[in-house]
């Protein structure tokens, strides 16, 4: 999963400053919070599978192991690492990522054309730099 996601984040990041391509930008956003949710949940998982799983009263193991399960999404991971890990994830790495989910559901939910391109990979390195400087959160 670690490895999933730092795959994200890395083909992300080359098109987000490289590429000024609007549909570049768009699969960029969309692959960074993709990558930044996968490093999340990692966390979880090498604490407990289980804590993995959306509804945790409906997991299996082997269903788990085949990758047929709905897994929890970035503000869920967050909440369960903050209280069933006991770990707190800091409010400015919260913050950087909801900036990024912003961008990613205009993108994918509206195919927003006039998205700020610059406020944009501002917010992206601020997601990056909080994880960097924050490395608990990520496992």
């Amino acid at each position: 999963m670690i490895e999933n996601g730092l795959e994200f984040i890395e083909r992300s990041i080359g098109q987000l400053w490289l590429d000024h391509d609007q549909g570049h930008l768009k699969h960029s956003v969309i692959g960074f919070y993709n990558g930044v949710e996968l490093l999340i949940i990692a966390r979880l998982m090498h604490e407990r599978w289980a804590f993995v799983v959306s509804d945790t009263n409906k997991a299996k193991k082997e269903d788990f192991l085949k990758g047929e399960f709905t897994s929890v999404g970035l503000d869920e991971a967050i909440k369960r690492i903050e209280k069933i890990l006991g770990e707190d994830v800091p409010q400015k790495a919260k913050d950087a990522f909801a900036a990024i989910r912003k961008h990613r559901n205009k993108l994918v939910h509206f195919a927003m054309t006039d998205v700020d391109d610059e406020k944009t990979r501002a917010d992206c390195h601020r997601a990056v730099s909080r994880m960097v400087l924050s490395p608990e959160i990520a496992g």
